[in-house]
């Protein structure tokens, strides 16, 4: 009997070179799907570009920070992306982070605050401003002190967008930087 003749064969092999074809014509993924990974060279990286901005050797407690900052700009970008904003050009990279930043920050909450808010803002530790203020000085405060009310929101509405955004995307880092680094989803 001549095995190479049988149906079933030929269903089989059909069917893989279908499965094949079909394979290899899939569109790549878009990178919103795939995870963020951070690799032991992108922390080198980091590392040597702190060196020579900054003359020194990178401090651990630095380093989280960056790797943070690199991740929340590669959900920025992934969601500049997302939104339309798709031009992938290395120069044009930076310019997307910064235009997705301001798309958020546009729409974070610019509600204009109330005396009591501002009051409320004035009397927070670490502000920068007398915690004692005379009436006759808070007008002339009051410029300044929306100003920094209307930035202090904006910030805290973009933290809590980029967080919400986070749980789309999975990061992962290298092994090495396990007892160092905590990326909170």
């Amino acid at each position: 009997m001549r095995w190479y003749r049988e149906p079933l064969l030929h269903f089989v092999f059909l069917g893989g070179l279908v499965f094949l074809y079909h394979e290899v014509r899939r569109p790549a993924p878009p990178p919103t799907e795939l995870p963020i990974v951070i690799t032991q060279d992108d922390v080198n990286q980091l590392r040597s570009r702190w060196e020579t901005e900054q003359g020194q050797p990178l401090p651990v407690a630095q380093l989280s920070g960056l790797v943070q900052r690199m991740v929340h700009e590669e959900i920025l970008f992934r969601e500049a992306v997302k939104v339309g904003l798709a031009q992938t050009d290395p120069v044009m990279r930076r310019q997307l982070i910064a235009s997705m930043e301001s798309l958020l920050l546009e729409f974070a909450g610019q509600a204009e605050p109330s005396d009591q808010e501002l009051r409320i803002f004035l009397e927070r530790p670490g502000n920068g401003y007398p915690t004692a203020v005379r009436e006759e000085d808070w007008d002339q405060l009051r410029p300044q002190l929306r100003e920094d009310w209307l930035r202090a929101s904006k910030q805290q509405a973009l933290e809590e967008m980029i967080t919400s955004y986070r749980r789309d995307y999975e990061v992962i880092l290298p092994a090495s930087l396990a007892p160092v680094l905590e990326v909170t989803p």
